[in-house]
């Protein structure tokens, strides 16, 4: 009796299990640290702190529950507490050009939406469409012009979900809605590549080639690169989720002036709006001219930030438009770059980069287009086991780069096909944040399956490779 009121007082509460995912992340740290330990060559003792610290990172990343800005916050402060690294050196990566700008493009994106000038946008371009196909067409079209200015996927996801809840409401055919549900994550993650703001990930590849070679991409390098591979991909995919999830009926069914009475039409343009797309216009611009004028992309991105929220004429307080900065996102950037100068500083990137890529004969080959597709292939698959894709590019972006350097190779091109490659994270919900937003659009059942994304990947990574 006594035993039954003591456990209805103090009910037992479930032991925490660890799991599989926790035993591999416990037996990989130990392997990891052992072999670090035991590693050959002239490593320094930094150089081993830092390899372990780069190990745990991604330990951390691909097999615990814990937040991914929480793991490299806590790596970084590992490095300073051990001296690998400076305090100062961490705290400057906070002050890093890259921060910045991505501070800037946050600020400018969300007076985008405060004033109305992406629903116009989005209203101009989707009003014109006569058939299904035309409108997946014209919203590819608009993801392609919000990646020059939006560095955050889940930002552009953001922006566009009311208006694909605005066009499902209308349209109220099962088979189109999920079509559509798929085209949009899809091709906002896919046309990322066209812009070297149109990703947190790529401010962190470009940063990491600055400090490992000395020069990076500009704006309008990355965009002649870019902007192709980002349309023909994008398009292809749009056709390839048209033909693969709705028959030819449904891709010519004529919307007619239906679908344009439920969208949300904007009124006449006001002052506030023409305002904020002539500043907008202006980043842009400043952005692909800086080979002429000179002035830091960051710069120029606190500048639209600061014109943006000029009283009267600004779309917002600038206290409110901070509020829409994902400093998440910014602090792991932080955090990361810091970890990839501690590689760097430390001798310890060259050593492993020498390791895995020259003592394992890759670098025997001797053939650019076998390193260019091991590096498509690793990059391609790398969200299946990192699912943030700034993590990805920490980790990858400093070995790939290190591998051009220890081969003679372009340092360049194999950071770009790293940005490219860890852009193609959509075989799972959980590998991108827009993906899990579209599909979590309805309460009673998802927009879409895990089985049609996974579809949908393998006919679109055949179409990568092949």
């Amino acid at each position: 009796m006594f035993l039954t009121t003591m456990q209805a007082t103090f009910p037992q509460t479930a032991r925490p299990t660890i799991g599989r995912r926790g035993l591999a992340a416990a037996l990989l740290t130990i392997l990891l640290i052992a072999a670090v330990y035991r590693a050959p060559g002239d490593l320094t003792f930094h150089g081993r702190l830092a390899l372990i610290a780069f190990g745990l990172s991604v330990i951390g990343w691909t097999l615990t529950k814990l937040n991914d800005t929480f793991v490299a916050l806590l790596a970084a402060l590992g490095l300073v507490l051990t001296h690998t690294i400076d305090a100062n050196e961490f705290f400057a990566s906070i002050g890093n050009s890259v921060v910045w700008l991505m501070i800037g493009a946050f600020i400018v994106a969300r007076a985008l939406n405060q004033s109305g000038l992406s629903a116009r946008l989005t209203y101009a371009m989707t009003r014109s469409a006569r058939t299904v196909d035309q409108l997946f067409y014209l919203l590819t079209a608009v993801l392609l012009l919000t990646a020059l200015v939006i560095p955050s996927t889940s930002g552009r996801a953001a922006l566009l979900v009311p208006i694909y809840q605005a066009i499902a409401t209308s349209l109220q055919n099962p088979r189109i809605n999920r079509a559509l549900a798929l085209a949009l994550p899809v091709n906002i993650l896919l046309t990322a590549i066209g812009s070297p703001v149109g990703a947190g990930a790529h401010l962190v590849i470009n940063d990491t080639l600055a400090q490992m070679t000395g020069s990076r991409f500009s704006f309008g390098e990355w965009m002649l690169m870019g902007m192709p591979f980002a349309i023909v991909s994008a398009f292809t995919s749009t056709w390839v989720i048209l033909h693969l999830f709705l028959n030819r009926q449904e891709r010519r069914l004529r919307l007619g002036a239906y679908l344009r009475s439920h969208l949300p039409k904007p009124g006449a343009w006001t002052q506030q709006e023409r305002y904020i797309a002539l500043v907008t216009l202006a980043l842009v611009a400043l952005w692909a001219t800086k080979a002429w004028h000179g002035v830091d992309n960051a710069l120029v991105a606190v500048f639209g930030a600061l014109a943006v929220t000029v009283p009267s004429w600004g779309a917002l307080k600038f206290k409110e438009a901070a509020k829409g900065v994902e400093w998440e996102m910014i602090l792991f950037v932080s955090a990361s770059l810091a970890l990839s100068d501690a590689l760097v500083r430390s001798g310890a990137g060259r050593w492993l980069a020498d390791l895995l890529m020259v003592r394992s004969g890759l670098s025997a080959l001797g053939s650019q287009i076998a390193i260019l597709t091991g590096v498509a292939v690793i990059t391609l698959t790398s969200h299946l086991y990192i699912t943030l894709r700034s993590a990805q590019g920490a980790v990858i972006a400093p070995l790939v780069i290190l591998l051009a350097l220890s081969m003679k190779l372009d340092p360049h091109v194999l950071a770009w096909v790293t940005a490219a490659g860890v852009g193609y994270c959509i075989t799972l919900v959980v590998s991108a944040k827009p993906l899990a937003m579209f599909q979590q659009m309805n309460s009673d059942q998802p927009a879409y399956t895990t089985g049609d994304l996974a579809r949908l990947s393998g006919v679109l990574a055949r179409c990568t490779l092949f």
